[in-house]
């Protein structure tokens, strides 16, 4: 499953993406893999990771304190969530766990590579983010130090004016680009259909946490496509398959999942009760409907193509940062650098000259 990217996040400093405090490693998910091949249970299987330490000891301590996966998956603030709501809808749903793991681990192996590559792209970007927003304030210093006039018109009334105004051009080129660089990391949630519905809608769906998606939490539209496919292997009915995804699955999206429950309920067809996020996986379940053919294979490959363009997304973003980061250098950066370095020089080369005899 491509979703399971980072359990907790945090912003980086100036110059880089978002980073996680924490993940997933996929030893800890080989553990659980092997413990459920071995005959465990989904919640047995992650009891194995019990006192390792990360991001899963927490929530193997609440299953050996006698939780079970399912009321876990529905804490939106669950560690592991990804992972946790995977494996109780296999569980609910019967499905076997072990290929889910095997997809977990395929989607770790994907974020840590994808993670690798952004960094990679954007570093000389972040280095020249870095520099630039460090070079007015250096190059004053420097002056004040070595240019006697300089110093003394810095610390004079029109001086501490420039040094105000420049500082604020530093501090909101600051603020461009430390946004600029985590649109990086944001570009692959600009490709998820359910998030950028959400983002139309203005306001949190009824029956949502009420709060956007943890950027550490993956894709919500891959997700649900996985989980859904997870349920309809088993042998759910589309109907029942769609309210478990809505229950257990990603929090920020369960209130548009449960409205298409809902709709399923109520006798609409897939086009019709299926979000505009979910307009895609509702032609696919239509179509083999039609055709009377599984539609487990289709809604796997669609959640595939879906996290392929988010990565190509977030590499694109990416190799733009450089061009991206040219304006608050020239627009703020550059006035800057002269308020606090030319003006300085030019006026104190000047107080040495006197007019007339």
């Amino acid at each position: 499953m491509r979703t399971l990217r980072r359990s907790r996040s945090r912003p980086w400093p100036l110059g880089e993406p978002t980073s996680p405090d924490g993940q997933i490693s996929t030893v800890d998910l080989l553990l659980v893999r092997a413990a459920l091949h071995a005959g465990a249970t989904p919640g047995q299987a992650v009891t194995a990771l019990h006192d390792r330490g990360g991001v899963l000891d927490t929530t193997a301590r609440r299953i050996a304190a006698g939780e079970d996966l399912p009321a876990l998956a529905l804490d939106p603030a669950c560690p592991g969530g990804p992972l946790v709501r995977a494996l109780a809808v296999a569980e609910v749903a019967g499905a076997a766990a072990g290929p889910v793991l095997d997809g977990l681990v395929d989607g770790v192996v994907r974020a840590a590579e994808l993670d690798r590559l952004v960094r990679t792209r954007s570093a000389q970007a972040r280095l020249v983010a870095r520099m630039l927003t460090t070079l007015p304030v250096v190059g004053a210093v420097g002056i004040a130090v070595f240019d006697t006039g300089a110093r003394t018109f810095l610390t004079g009334p029109g001086g501490l004016v420039l040094v105000v105004v420049a500082g604020l051009l530093v501090v909101v080129a600051s603020w461009w680009m430390r946004h600029l660089v985590a649109s990086v990391g944001r570009a692959v949630r600009d490709v998820d259909p359910l998030v950028v519905a959400m983002r139309r809608i203005g306001r949190p769906a009824p029956g949502s946490v009420g709060v956007p998606p943890t950027p550490g939490e993956g894709l919500p539209t891959v997700e649900a496509l996985e989980l859904l496919a997870v349920s309809l292997a088993a042998g759910m009915p589309l109907v029942e398959a769609m309210g478990l995804v809505a229950r257990l699955g990603p929090p920020a999206v369960r209130g548009q999942l449960r409205r298409a429950a809902d709709g399923l309920r109520a006798g609409l067809p897939p086009f019709e009760a299926f979000p505009e996020g979910l307009a895609e996986a509702a032609d696919v379940i239509d179509i083999s409907r039609r055709w009377g053919a599984p539609a487990v294979a289709s809604l796997r490959l669609l959640a595939d193509d879906l996290g392929r363009r988010a990565a190509a997304a977030s590499e694109a973003a990416a190799e733009q940062l450089s061009v991206r980061l040219v304006f608050p250098t020239t627009l703020l950066l550059v006035p800057a650098f002269g308020l606090l370095v030319v003006v300085p020089l030019v006026v104190s080369a000047f107080s040495g000259f006197r007019l007339g005899p």
